[in-house]
């Protein structure tokens, strides 16, 4: 994280808690946008987005974005040599459904609807196949998600919160295709024409116009309708807002039963030995912990090697005091790991449950997660515990006093 950026309140946020009070995720809010090929899809879908975007504070860095636009283009199939053939000479039917891999789509769609990592493979135009590159997504509140066919498919549909058709002049349609097809694409004009009378519009005939009547809004015009989009960004928000979690404070206002809080089984230590492992220092306070915490686990052979390319940065808001993502980037070999998080206080256990979800979310086994810290509260392990019973937590001190403190060193002496 660059040091030249402030985390002022007025202009950066992280992302607030996205899952309930059993630990839950959220579903994540699925826009779907559908309509003829060019008829302004990807346009209507950024205006949205950046709408939007003005409802949330900007995210520091841009790492986690709180729209995401997703294109069904990402989800075409590697084509076989003969089908490539067929491409080069404009005879390959892109604008059948049969055309897109429809599995990885839904089980993608699947997984960000849990809020789930995942990897979006990147389709290069050009050659007709995809990049050795992907697009990693995380983090997001709402998918825009665009395509020809995004309303075709049951199964697709049923992941949708919300399904828009654009419903664009087929002439303008054909025109802006052509513009695009030849700047973009490297396509000729001859070859756009050709694809379009033998693939693309009786393909709208057959597939995306008969995809209207699914539709919850029908937008004229497109982009140029800016009263309906005015309207749609409206209803998101109002839908949106019935997310909004004050998860910490809800932990504070939680009442324990002092005999249940007595009788709880608090985590024990670990005694197996663990090979594999990864340090995470999720606070600034717990990244000043660090260099002793290496000391300790890892092995004195691989020591001196041994760099950590996980990094999650968790900070309260300034104002409501409830825990924000402002940082994660960890790699996919990640869910293979035993993990360490290290903190030096768990009071509420709001940032500890939040460090826990990051890693649940990008596939890491409940059971392969240790949490270390220096003081805890009865209370702030008692509710990462009921949230998430397979966790093991390491703590050296446990005082009730620092439950909810501000300065919880200061409440030892007391």
């Amino acid at each position: 994280m660059s040091g030249s950026k402030s985390l002022s309140k007025e202009i950066y946020s992280g992302r607030a808690p996205w899952y309930n009070f059993q630990g839950e995720n959220i579903p994540i809010y699925i826009i779907g946008i559908t309509g003829g090929s060019a008829s302004g899809k990807t346009t209507v879908s950024e205006r949205i987005i950046k709408e939007l975007g003005k409802f949330k504070i900007i995210y520091i860095l841009e790492i986690f974005k709180f729209v995401v636009l997703l294109s069904m283009d990402s989800f075409y199939k590697v084509l076989t040599p003969e089908q490539h053939a067929l491409a080069e000479a404009n005879n390959y039917n892109f604008d059948h459904p049969d055309s897109f891999d429809i599995d990885l789509l839904i089980d993608t769609l699947k997984k960000l609807k849990k809020g789930i990592a995942v990897d979006i493979p990147i389709y290069d135009f050009k050659t007709h196949s995809r990049i050795k590159e992907t697009r990693h997504i995380y983090g997001a509140n709402i998918i825009v998600f665009e395509g020809i066919f995004a309303l075709y498919f049951e199964e697709v549909r049923k992941l949708m919160d919300l399904m828009l058709f654009i419903d664009t002049d087929s002439d303008i349609r054909l025109a802006r295709r052509m513009r695009r097809d030849i700047a973009e694409r490297g396509r000729d004009i001859d070859g756009v024409l050709k694809q379009y009378i033998k693939f693309v519009k009786p393909s709208f005939e057959d597939y995306i116009q008969p995809s209207k009547k699914y539709a919850d809004v029908i937008i004229p015009r497109g982009a140029e309708n800016t009263v309906a989009l005015e309207l749609i960004v409206t209803h998101i928000k109002k839908e949106l807002q019935q997310h909004d979690i004050k998860f910490r404070n809800h932990i504070v206002n939680y009442e324990i039963d002092n005999e249940e809080l007595l009788h709880s089984k608090l985590p024990k230590p670990i005694t197996n030995e663990i090979i594999e492992i990864c340090i995470i220092c999720i606070s600034n306070f717990g990244r000043k912990m660090e260099p002793i915490i290496k000391q300790k686990l890892i092995p004195d052979a691989v020591k001196d090697n041994y760099i950590s390319h996980e990094n999650i940065l968790i900070q309260n808001e300034v104002n409501s005091n409830e825990p924000q993502l402002f940082v994660c980037e960890l790699l996919s070999s990640i869910k293979q790991q035993h993990v360490f998080l290290v903190d030096g206080i768990i009071s509420t256990g709001s940032v500890a449950i939040m460090a826990i979800k990051v890693l649940l979310d990008h596939n890491v086994k409940e059971e392969n997660i240790i949490f270390l810290s220096l003081l805890s509260s009865p209370k702030g392990l008692y509710m990462v515990s009921k949230t998430f019973p397979k966790v093991k937590i390491l703590t050296l001190n446990i005082n009730q006093n620092i439950e909810n403190c501000t300065n919880p060193f200061s409440a030892i002496d007391n």
